[in-house]
């Protein structure tokens, strides 16, 4: 496994932990499509991202959520600087028991100069995200007109 991509995930993960949710949307390239439950959502702005994080802490707070850990399943080879990784997130509470695990794939853009990649789309296999999304203000599903995702 890449040790840049697992770095990257931990990264994200203490972010995301501490509640830097700011910070975690920072590492990702807006607009930002997300899929899950085959339907596509589209986040314009980093806003609207922390606002779905929040949203979901919120959610997976309620489980007694102390903390999230990536584990690395899988990793394709890297092509024109982007690659793809599919992420088992544990959810754990405070007692440090697992109570929820997510399958997220995605796409990471790591420029040549940069310590670490960002993260250019999410598709969302498995995990409780999709609930969250229905709720969040502004937000909806991509249309498809003639053909195109608009």
């Amino acid at each position: 496994m890449s040790k840049i991509n697992t770095q990257f995930l931990k990264a994200l993960a203490g972010m995301f932990n501490q509640g830097d949710l700011a910070g975690v949307a920072e590492q990702f390239i807006f607009p930002l499509p997300f899929y899950s439950n085959d339907r596509l959502f589209v986040f314009k702005t980093p806003e609207t991202y922390v606002e779905a994080l929040d949203l979901y802490r919120g959610e997976v707070s309620a489980g007694a959520l102390a903390k999230i850990v990536p584990r690395v399943v899988a990793e394709g080879m890297p092509v024109r600087h982007y690659s793809n990784v599919w992420v088992e997130w544990d959810h754990l509470d405070t007692a440090g028991h697992l109570f929820l695990t997510s399958q997220v794939h995605y796409i990471f853009h790591r420029h040549s100069d940069a310590d670490f990649p960002k993260v250019e789309l999410i598709e969302y296999k498995v995990g409780e995200f999709p609930d969250v999304l229905d709720r969040l203000s502004g937000m909806a599903t991509a249309q498809k007109t003639d053909g195109r995702v608009c």
